[in-house]
C-alpha cells in the first residue's frame, strides 16, 4: 500500500542541514598534505572515509553516506551500468572545459568540506567531503588536505565496515508488456507533483500540464532525499551534488535548458540533460532522476517522449486527488510502475 510522504524528510532520518555555498577563488593554504582514499567504514547512517598521508599516518573524515557508499562499491570495482550524478558533472566540465585540476579538503569553523578547483584555479567550488571524494575519485584530480585537518582527524581507531542488509529485488519486470523502447521525435511537457512510496521503495510522480496522463518512476533513497529537498525548497545537504551541479553552472556561465525521458531500454528508463552556453547547447546523458533534479532546481522543463508516455502512462485523475487531498491510497492502486 502506497502511502502520501510529502514532505519526505518526514521519513528520511538524514534529512537536514545546509549545503555549501559557493566560494570565492582564493589562493589556498600552502601548507597541504597529499592524502591516498583507502576505504570507507559505515555504521548505521554515519561514514567515514580513510584516508593515508604519504609518511603512513591515517586519516578517518567523516562523509556523507550517500556519495560514500557510491565510492565505496566503485573502490570494490563494482561498475554501474549508467552515469551517475558525479559522472554527470564531470561530463558537462569536460564539454565546457572546466575540468576539476585539484580537490582540497579543509576545516571552516570545525566542519570539514572540499575545495574543488576548475581548469587550474579558473574557478572554485566548495563541496561537501563526500562530493569532493567522488570527483577525486572519477576525475583523478590530485587529492590534498591542510594540515590541520590531516591533525585533527589523524590516528582515528577505525572499527572496520558495517555492510548494510540488501533489501531484496521485487520479482518480475517492473514496465508492462506494451511499453516500447524505440525514442520519438514528439515530446510532452511533464510536472512534478510528488513523491509517494509503494512497497518500500521511492516513486516519483510527473503528470502532463493537463493532468491527464501520469508517469510514475522508481528511484532511489539518496536521488528521492536530493529531489525532495529541491522539490520542498529545501536547502539540504541530501540534494548537495545537485546543488555544486548548480554552483558549477553558474561559474561556466551555463544553465539547464530543459530535462527529458526519452525511452525504454531494457526496463531501464533513458534521460539526457540539455545544457545551454553561450547560444549553444549541450545534451549530455543522464538518468531520469539526476535530470528532473537538475530540472526541478533551475525551473527548466521536463519533457517525457509522446511514445513512451503513450505506451506506459496512466490515468493521472487518482495521483491529482491524492496529492490534492492527501489521501491514503487504497491496496491496488498503484499496480504498474516503470523502473527508474
Amino acid at each position: 500500500m502506497l502511502r502520501l510522504i510529502l514532505p519526505l524528510c518526514l521519513l528520511l532520518p538524514a534529512c537536514g542541514g545546509d549545503a555549501p555555498p559557493a566560494a570565492p577563488i582564493s589562493d589556498g593554504p600552502a601548507d597541504t598534505v597529499p592524502l591516498t582514499l583507502l576505504d570507507f567504514e559505515f555504521s548505521g547512517d554515519f561514514a567515514r572515509a580513510l584516508l593515508q598521508t604519504p609518511d603512513g599516518r591515517s586519516v578517518a573524515i567523516p562523509a556523507e553516506p550517500c556519495p560514500a557508499a557510491t565510492i565505496d562499491l566503485r573502490l570494490d570495482d563494482f561498475a554501474f551500468p549508467r552515469p551517475l550524478t558525479h559522472d554527470l558533472l564531470l561530463a558537462a566540465a569536460e564539454r565546457l572545459a572546466l575540468p576539476p585540476s585539484s580537490v582540497l579538503l579543509e576545516l571552516s569553523d570545525g566542519i570539514p568540506h572540499a575545495h574543488i578547483a576548475l581548469a587550474g584555479g579558473q574557478h572554485e567550488l566548495v563541496a561537501t567531503i563526500g562530493d569532493g571524494l567522488a570527483l577525486h575519485q572519477r576525475s583523478g584530480a590530485p587529492l590534498t588536505a591542510t594540515s590541520d585537518l590531516v591533525a585533527t582527524y589523524s590516528d582515528t581507531i577505525t572499527t572496520g565496515k558495517v555492510v548494510a542488509h540488501a533489501h531484496a529485488a521485487p520479482a518480475g519486470p517492473r514496465r508492462p508488456p506494451s511499453a516500447r523502447l524505440a525514442q520519438g521525435d514528439a515530446f510532452v511537457p511533464m510536472r512534478m507533483i510528488g513523491i509517494v512510496q509503494a512497497a518500500g521503495e521511492l516513486v516519483v510522480v510527473l503528470v502532463d500540464l493537463d493532468d491527464q496522463r501520469a508517469f510514475p518512476f522508481f528511484i532511489g533513497f539518496c536521488q528521492a532525499a536530493a529531489i525532495n529537498a529541491i522539490f520542498t525548497r529545501l536547502t539540504a545537504r541530501e540534494a548537495s551534488t545537485h546543488f555544486l551541479f548548480h554552483d558549477f553552472l553558474t561559474a561556466a556561465s551555463a544553465t539547464v535548458a530543459r530535462a527529458r525521458i526519452t525511452q525504454l531500454r531494457e526496463d531501464t528508463y533513458i534521460g539526457e540533460l540539455s545544457l545551454s552556453h553561450r547560444g549553444q547547447t549541450l545534451v549530455l546523458d543522464a538518468r531520469p532522476s539526476d535530470a528532473v533534479a537538475l530540472a526541478l532546481h533551475s525551473g527548466a522543463a521536463i519533457e517525457i517522449a509522446a511514445e513512451l508516455l503513450a505506451a506506459v502512462g496512466e490515468d493521472a485523475s487518482p495521483y491529482v486527488e491524492l496529492f490534492a487531498a492527501g489521501k491514503r491510497p487504497v491496496a491496488g492502486f498503484f499496480p504498474a510502475v516503470g523502473n527508474f
